[in-house]
């Protein structure tokens, strides 16, 4: 599988692994959403954070962000994790006390091994530096990656399985486009020295980097500068970078904002916003993308049309190679929607129509940003992006089965809410974090995108019963993200709740027992068990043997009486159990004799019937304790036999 975060790509391998959906299940959707960071009770208007998100092979989570109150204010970097199922731990403070950090990147190892990287403003120059943590570890002290005499940014880093971890970033004099750096940090080791990977006496910019399963690596940035040429660099695991540059897009030098992502194969795949001028009086944007098989890059293909604006693309790959491109669509033409498009190719080039995954109100509405589109192992892919819902910013989502169409978006957020990051994790849930701001308050809010239905294990219904008698079932429900929620529904018109029950049932039959669980996504699961209920001659017709007995009546006090004084009502302990005398009785008699002594029914216990004997009316052989006696707690146990046949003569 390909997961996705902050340019970092790592390919796990989940063959036989994964949780597929037990017979009679359904999938839903989005847990509630809850905090991930601290709230802040004095937000502004200018409040807010910048976040990004990132998870494991078992969906443990790790998310960071820069937190500010207002313009102008000191600015942190925190970092906190969440088991899968689990909530937020308390936040760790990574930057340093004094600096200014920006544009935080994280990435995880299918082990849990996790590195982060973003750049600071320290008073006197920009400077990109990295903190680890070792799977169930602490965190490093922040590291310099960068010259301390330069202007550092737009810092990306990956990981792969083994936990090697290698940024990417660009240098230069303040206020100018630099090149491109990079440095490689072995898992348990320092980081290296940093090093060119662009030509230095060229502008660059906007650099990603990629690693497969192997750990080789794939980088990409921009050459010219935000808008020029696409290029590419490989270096194999353990091994150095290529010496030259390719060249990914066209010579036109108009290229911008490019994603990469790699499949299951370790083949990369690139999309970028294109520019074209096609007359002095205006200028188009479409969206181009190529493909890099057996090491070398396909000529460029245009995937969106050419008439309109095509902006900010972004890239989901599956582990097979079929890709998911998004972008924001602006027609220039009247009588067109503005929102989102996507488009979906296989891996061997061949692409399917253009669809909206959204669709704004109004064309003067801000346009969507800041889209991460996540695939998982089977290919189904989820997109999230932050949109517009007047007066706020929104967080949004939508989801595409393999081979089907897009549902229709869900809002995730409540209130100004902006700049959302999500991850996937192999069995298809997808942890998503933004900024989230209600009144005077603020805080990182996370959701959790959950597929997988909850299974019902230890399923236990007895194959019989006896009308008349309860009868005990239970489940063992579990999901990932508890609790589950179970019904029952007992195939006679009865129905009951929670994972251990009882039921009576009136009438002989077949009865077919169904069990459904829920989790808080509304994914459900089912199972059926049959029963079948034998009948009871001891009851006569037209009695309900499951009918509730009737308390005694009160004693009728009178005025006369020593017990009717005010004294001698007041509350007192009760009456006590004093067990009746049941031996012959029918065991619902025996059940009403006991309610009305103030006892409970213990356990039920019917000795076997000799091979070949006909079935015949249970009554009460023994009682434990017997007749007369007080039982601790009140709970009397019942033996029971066949009736004996009366024998004329």
């Amino acid at each position: 599988m390909t997961v996705r975060r902050g340019g970092a790509i790592w390919l796990l391998a989940v063959v036989g692994a994964l949780a597929l959906a037990p017979t009679g299940a359904s999938a839903a959707g989005w847990l509630p959403a809850v905090n991930a960071s601290p709230v802040l009770s004095n937000a502004s208007q200018f409040s807010g954070s910048l976040q990004d998100v990132a998870v494991d092979a078992q969906g443990n989570a790790t998310a960071v962000w820069v937190q500010w109150v207002g313009l102008g204010d000191t600015k942190i970097l925190e970092a906190a994790t969440r088991p899968a199922g689990g909530g937020w731990s308390a936040p760790v403070q990574l930057s340093q006390a004094g600096e200014q950090p920006l544009s935080p990147k994280v990435v995880v190892s299918p082990d849990g091994d996790t590195a982060v990287v973003w750049f600071g403003f320290d008073g006197s120059s920009e400077v990109v530096r990295a903190a680890t943590r070792p799977a169930g570890g602490a965190w490093s002290q922040p590291v310099a990656l960068s010259d301390a005499d330069e202007y550092a940014a737009e810092p990306d880093v990956a990981i792969d399985p083994q936990g090697n971890a290698t940024a990417v970033w660009t240098t230069g004099p303040q206020f100018e486009y630099g090149f491109v750096q990079t440095a490689t940090r072995p898992a348990g080791g320092s980081w290296s020295e940093p090093v060119a990977l662009s030509d230095e006496s060229e502008a660059a910019a906007l650099p990603h980097i990629a690693s497969d399963s192997e750990g080789n690596l794939t980088a990409i940035w921009v050459l010219g500068g935000e808008e020029g040429i696409i290029q590419s660099k490989a270096r194999p695991a353990g091994g150095g970078w290529s010496s030259e540059a390719v060249d990914v897009s066209g010579e036109e030098a108009l290229s911008s904002y490019p994603q990469i992502a790699i499949d299951g194969q370790g083949d990369a795949v690139v999309v970028w916003q294109q520019k074209d001028i096609p007359a002095p009086s205006g200028f188009h944007y479409f969206i181009q993308t190529a493909r890099r098989a057996e090491g070398s890059w396909s000529t460029p293909l245009t995937i969106s049309t050419e008439d309109g604006l095509a902006m900010n693309p972004a890239l989901a790959v599956d582990p097979d190679g079929n890709a998911t491109v998004i972008w924001v669509w602006a027609p220039l033409a009247t009588g067109m929607a503005h929102g989102l498009q996507a488009r979906s190719g296989t891996a061997g080039g061949t692409w399917g129509a253009i669809t909206y995954v959204a669709t704004r109100a109004s064309a003067f509405d801000p346009s969507e940003s800041s889209i991460q589109l996540l695939a998982d192992p089977q290919g189904n892919v989820t997109a999230v992006w932050e949109g517009w819902s007047a007066p706020n910013n929104i967080v949004r989502s939508a989801y595409r089965t393999v081979g089907g169409p897009w549902s229709a978006p869900v809002t995730l957020s409540t209130g100004d809410s902006f700049i959302p990051a999500a991850a996937i994790d192999p069995q298809g849930a997808v942890t998503a974090v933004w900024s989230g701001r209600q009144g005077t308050t603020q805080a990182v809010r996370s959701r959790v995108f959950d597929p997988i239905p909850p299974e019902l294990n230890d399923v236990a219904v007895p194959a019989t019963g006896v009308v008349g008698q309860p009868v005990a079932m239970s489940v063992d429900p579990f999901d990932v993200w508890p609790p589950v929620a179970t019904a029952w529904d007992f195939g006679d018109g009865g129905v009951g709740s929670g994972a251990t029950v009882e039921h009576c049932y009136g009438t002989p039959g077949e009865r077919t027992v169904t069990i459904t669980g829920t989790d808080g996504a509304a994914n459900t699961t089912s199972a059926s068990r049959t029963i079948t209920i034998e009948p009871d001659a001891g009851f006569a017709a037209g009695v309900d043997p499951c009918a509730e007995p009737e308390p005694p009546d009160a004693p009728q006090l009178t005025g006369t009486d020593p017990a009717s004084t005010d004294e001698s009502r007041a509350p007192g302990p009760g009456p006590s159990c004093i067990v009746p005398k049941l031996v012959g009785k029918t065991l619902p008699r025996a059940r009403s004799l006991l309610t009305a002594a103030g006892c409970k029914l213990g356990q039920v216990r019917k000795a076997k019937r000799p091979k070949g004997k006909k079935r015949r009316v249970l009554v009460v052989k023994s009682s434990n304790p017997a007749a007369g006696a007080q039982p601790t707690g009140g709970k009397v146990n019942l033996t029971l036999r066949p009736k004996s046949r009366k024998v004329h003569r």
